[in-house]
C-alpha cells in the first residue's frame, strides 16, 4: 500500500511540474500586465511615454498568442522538445519502477497498481472541467497529456495480462 501512495504522489508532481512548465509565458504574461499597470501609473497625465507605448504593443501580441494556442500549438503550448522531455520522464519512471521487481508476482501486483494510479491521471487529464478551466492548460496540452497517459495505461495493462498468462501457466505445469 506504501508503494500506491508514493506513486500516486509522484505522479501528481508529474502532473503539477508538467502544468508549470507548460504555462511560464503565461506567467510572464501576468508580470508584463503587473507591470503595464505600474508604467500606466508613472506615465503622464496627458499622454502616454515612449516606454509604455512599446509595452502595450508586446502586452497585445502575447494577448494574440494567447487566444491562438486555444486553437493551435504556436502559441504559448510548448515546443516538442518539453513534450519529449516529460514524455521520456514519465515512461522512464514507469520502467524503472516495473524494472527493479524479477519474481513474476511482484511484477503482476506492481504492473497492476502501476495502471491504476495512471488511469486516475489519465482521468485527470481528459476531464475538461480540470485542465482546461481550472490549471488553464489548453486543449493541445490536454489531448498530448491524455494520448501520453493513455499509451503508458495502455501498456502496463499488456504487462500485467501477460504476467498473468506467465504465472497461470506456470501454476498449470505444477499442478
Amino acid at each position: 500500500m506504501e508503494f500506491v501512495l508514493i506513486w500516486l504522489i509522484v505522479q501528481l508532481l508529474n502532473l503539477a511540474l508538467w502544468l508549470c512548465f507548460a504555462r511560464l509565458p503565461v506567467l510572464r504574461l501576468l508580470l508584463d500586465r503587473t507591470i503595464q499597470v505600474r508604467l500606466k501609473r508613472r506615465s503622464p497625465r496627458n499622454g502616454k511615454t515612449a516606454l509604455s507605448h512599446i509595452h502595450d504593443k508586446c502586452t497585445l501580441l502575447l494577448e494574440n498568442m494567447h487566444t491562438l494556442d486555444k486553437a493551435d500549438i504556436s502559441g504559448f503550448a510548448p515546443p516538442r522538445v518539453l513534450r519529449a522531455l516529460v514524455g521520456s520522464i514519465l515512461v522512464a519512471q514507469n520502467v524503472l519502477a516495473l524494472s527493479i521487481l524479477s519474481d513474476t508476482h511482484a511484477l503482476l501486483r506492481r504492473s497492476g497498481q502501476l495502471a491504476c494510479i495512471n488511469l486516475i491521471c489519465l482521468v485527470l487529464v481528459a476531464c475538461p472541467d480540470v485542465m482546461e478551466i481550472i490549471a488553464r492548460q489548453t486543449t493541445p496540452q490536454t489531448t498530448w497529456a491524455h494520448h501520453l497517459y493513455g499509451w503508458i495505461v495502455w501498456y502496463e495493462v499488456l504487462i500485467h495480462v501477460l504476467a498473468y498468462a506467465m504465472l497461470s501457466v506456470n501454476i498449470s505445469k505444477l499442478q
